[in-house]
């Protein structure tokens, strides 16, 4: 058995078919569950971005995850989530795990944040890269450099999957999302 669904008609649409029951969050959750395989340490920072419905169980998965590493700090999650059993990535994930999960256009989602489209998220990308390579900056140094920089050419926005190999960093790094059609 195999789940069709049907998105992005803005764009000329597209057909996704995959087995019953498999979806980006349970992707994300055995992604999460494997790390120790690929890094020495826990997962302790997830940027997880979606543009379309196809993503939301990827987004409300991370952003439950987020939530059980820091129940005290974080907001209630919207009552239109579907929650899952996430307690299988406790072992996995660090107790100072940050997750920040965006969509591309605001729209209701069980993302936390969103961009309003792609050359925000190349911007978000682009300062994460600067402040990775320079750990010292403050957001003041870095929005000063941001606004100086239209003479300086900008730094390529290193591979996704370097990143979740956590070859930019010297922490451990999880990338999830469609980035395919950003880059």
């Amino acid at each position: 058995p195999v789940d069709i669904l049907h998105g992005g008609m803005e764009e000329g649409g597209y057909v996704e078919v995959r087995p019953k029951g498999v979806n980006k969050g349970v992707f994300a959750m055995k992604l999460i569950r494997s790390f120790d395989k690929v890094s020495s340490g826990k997962v302790d920072f997830a940027l997880v971005l979606g543009d379309d419905h196809c993503d939301e169980p990827m987004l409300s998965v991370m952003r439950q995850i987020g939530r059980r590493v820091q129940e005290n700090r974080s907001p209630e999650l919207p009552t239109t989530m579907t929650l899952v059993d996430v307690s299988g990535c406790d072992a996995h994930v660090s107790p100072s795990l940050d997750v920040f999960t965006c969509t591309v256009g605001k729209k209701p989602s069980a993302a936390a944040n969103y961009l309003q489209d792609v050359s925000e998220v190349e911007e978000l990308l682009q300062a994460l890269v600067k402040v990775s390579r320079n750990l010292t900056n403050s957001m003041l140094d870095l929005t000063m450099d941001m606004s100086v920089s239209s003479t300086v050419a900008e730094p390529p926005v290193p591979d996704p999957t370097s990143l979740a190999n956590g070859a930019a960093s010297t922490s451990s790094t999880a990338v999830a999302g469609s980035f395919g059609e950003y880059f």
